[in-house]
Parts: C-alpha cells; sequence; structure tokens
C-alpha cells in the first residue's frame, strides 16, 4: 500500500483520498464573523474591506471566515 496523506499539528492523520468537510453554512451565517449574516447584501464584502486595513477581507483573498475558494497549504 502506498504511504501518503499529511498529519496535522494534533497527530492526526488524514491518508490521501480521504474526505474532509468544513461547516460551511454555521460559518457563513456566524452573526460574530459576519454582522447580518442571514440577510443578502450585495457590498458585504467591498464595505467591509473599506472599513478595514486588513488584507483578510479583500475580494480576491482566501480565509478562514470565506470557504468557497479553499484556504489551505495551497494559498501559501
Amino acid at each position: 500500500m502506498k504511504a501518503g496523506g499529511i498529519t496535522l499539528s494534533d497527530g492526526l492523520r488524514v491518508p490521501n483520498g480521504a474526505t474532509i468537510t468544513a461547516p460551511l453554512w454555521s460559518i457563513h451565517h456566524d452573526e460574530d464573523v459576519y454582522p447580518q449574516a442571514d440577510q443578502y447584501i450585495p457590498l458585504r464584502f467591498y464595505k467591509m474591506a473599506q472599513n478595514q486595513e486588513s488584507d483578510s477581507t479583500r475580494i480576491t483573498a482566501t480565509s478562514p471566515e470565506f470557504l468557497p475558494f479553499g484556504h489551505g497549504r495551497h494559498v501559501w
């Protein structure tokens, strides 16, 4: 059997081919992450970027709070 996969910082080993999921709905509807999370606000990220100097709210940036584009080893 071919060895591979990754080992996380807590020692958990994830073999090649494993499926990993994340609670996207819960994160994207968390009022602590996104105020008025259940409302459609077309310019939400634009306005967030205007009010902060952090790169994490840039429209083209990935972050642990916005996961549809992915965020992991390939980002670095």
